[in-house]
């Protein structure tokens, strides 16, 4: 279903369109295998993430005025206990080769990649997993800097590395929290330019200031309900707005782990 077609179309066709979907599609989706209901998250997070889909959460689009039609999956995904580890985040944690030692950059205040997901050379991203027969959710959830086919080179986090203190974001208002910490002012001219393309230009966008972060938290962790109610989308923060932008869905950013110990493991994995 083309959405910018779709919402082309008289509203009451719109409505019956949605509705017949989210009854013969939807909900059968998310009452099935958790694996292919990652399989159709990580399709919208991709889809998020290139930007095709991204402008339907700009404040007063269109597709706003047909919210009601979502809400039979809404509350499955919020009320059903299959899907409380979607907001209580990761049970156990995976290593994802792809994001250890590939960073250029030394520290966390690095701001020309469009994506606010922090990375460095010292970070270590883990994503949740098991899951049924996949790896981890990032086989089928992951941001646009990873192949189609998904990435099954994961590794158990490695006892010694500190989960310490932390902060999950479960919705905006978490997020808030965190900017609450310590943010700072989007200045690269590139990353403005891809955050108002996708969400509309604002007067001013601010991010977290993950460098500081660091000092006080051990962990970040995006829950996949997280990335459901908060990515993409603008939020409003002290006179400015914000936004989760390239995260992989479920991912657990540490930042005071050892990264070394996953290097040699991770350059023999990508050949």
């Amino acid at each position: 279903m083309d959405p910018e077609e779709l919402l082309r179309s008289p509203d009451q066709s719109v409505i019956d369109r949605l509705t017949s979907a989210v009854v013969d599609r939807g909900v059968p989706t998310l009452l099935g295998s958790a694996k292919d209901t990652l399989l159709h998250l990580g399709r919208t997070a991709t889809e998020l993430s290139f930007g095709v889909l991204t402008p339907l959460n700009r404040p007063g689009y269109r597709l706003s005025r047909f919210a009601e039609c979502f809400r039979p999956l809404a509350r499955i995904i919020a009320t059903s206990p299959d899907f409380t580890w979607w907001w209580e985040g990761a049970r156990s944690h995976r290593v994802t080769a792809k994001d250890i030692g590939t960073s250029p950059f030394d520290d966390l205040t690095e701001q020309s990649h469009w994506s606010n997901q922090p990375r460095s050379a010292q970070t270590i991203q883990t994503t949740p997993g098991p899951i049924e027969s996949l790896e981890s959710t990032m086989a089928v959830c992951f941001d646009n800097d990873t192949a189609f086919a998904g990435d099954n080179r994961t590794l158990p986090l490695a006892k010694n590395d500190p989960c310490g203190q932390g902060l999950r974001i479960t919705s905006p208002s978490d997020w808030q929290d965190l900017l609450s910490v310590a943010h700072t002012v989007v200045t690269d001219d590139g990353r403005l330019h891809d955050w108002s393309d996708m969400l509309g230009t604002q007067r001013k966008w601010v991010t977290p200031d993950w460098q500081t972060i660091s000092q006080s938290f051990d962990w970040i962790e995006l829950t996949l309900g997280g990335f459901l109610t908060t990515s993409y989308r603008t939020i409003e923060f002290d006179g400015s707005m914000s936004a989760v932008i390239g995260w992989t869905p479920g991912a657990t950013i540490f930042f005071n782990g050892d990264p070394d110990e996953y290097l040699g493991w991770a350059s023999m994995s990508s050949r």
